[in-house]
């Protein structure tokens, strides 16, 4: 499954903001592709997103949170 920087950029700053966990890219990846439903999944069936890698500088992680704020406004 293909996820773009900014489904992935989305997943980062949800899973700071709402899960209270920081992930690099590679690691939300997963919670990406269900937040943008980029498969189909039978009605009732459980979904386990790995998430995994702490490697993101603070830097990349207040971009994050900027491109989100910028998606979200537009």
């Amino acid at each position: 499954m293909v996820v773009s920087e900014k489904e992935i950029e989305i997943a980062i700053a949800f899973l700071a903001q709402r899960i209270k966990c920081v992930v690099e890219g590679a690691g939300a990846s997963t919670l990406a592709t269900v937040l943008f439903k980029k498969f189909k999944n039978e009605k009732g069936e459980n979904i386990i997103c790995i998430m995994s890698g702490g490697n993101i500088t603070l830097k990349r992680l207040s971009e994050c949170f900027y491109n989100v704020v910028e998606y979200l406004n537009h």
